[in-house]
């Protein structure tokens, strides 16, 4: 058994979702705008509180990539995340921890089947996994990376996978052989 961590990080609503054997744990870490002094501030906060809820031993952290905006308007919520993102990829590597950087299409199609799911329908599909999503899609974003985390560990080490479908594990599969991976150690 295993423990393994699923990031949807968010500059306002990040979800985290640690999964301990059949057990789940899902939180949310929210901020507001004004409480803080800069936007590193803000940043910072939300990576230290981040990092208190992984627990020791982790053997895999998932972690959404950067998205690229397709419009101008949300150029500027993109440079906050990737501003997010980048230390929060910094405190994992500080802290030795082996994570995996994942597509948001690559996560609904791991969790719903296809690509282009709506938040909606991810929830949804998530929720199977744990109830305690209710509507918040950044939980069941996290919960979905945790779940593919556990996944790539399982096939990494051979060990059996159940309650997937073929097509879930060739997603974890591709997931493992073509997204950048960090401090993986090398399978035996």
């Amino acid at each position: 058994m295993g423990i393994f961590v699923g990031l949807d990080m968010s500059v306002t609503h990040s979800g985290v979702a640690i999964k301990t054997g059949n057990k789940i744990r899902l939180e949310a870490i929210k901020t507001k705008v004004g409480k803080f002094e800069t936007n590193i501030d803000r940043y910072d906060y939300i990576v230290k509180e981040t990092m208190k809820l992984i627990p020791k031993g982790t053997k895999l952290v998932c972690i959404e990539d950067f998205f690229i905006p397709n419009t101008s308007s949300r150029f500027a919520s993109a440079i906050q995340l990737i501003a997010l993102g980048t230390l929060m990829r910094k405190a994992l590597n500080d802290a030795g921890m082996y994570f995996i950087i994942v597509s948001p299409k690559q996560l609904k199609k791991f969790v719903t089947g296809t690509g282009s799911a709506s938040k909606e329908f991810v929830i949804r599909e998530a929720s199977k996994w744990s109830s305690d999503i209710g509507k918040d899609d950044n939980k069941a974003d996290a919960l979905g990376f945790a779940m593919l985390a556990d996944t790539i560990w399982k096939l990494r080490s051979g060990s059996k996978i159940s309650k997937l479908s073929k097509k879930q594990i060739d997603i974890a599969q591709g997931v493992y052989d073509y997204r950048p991976c960090f401090n993986m150690p090398e399978v035996k």
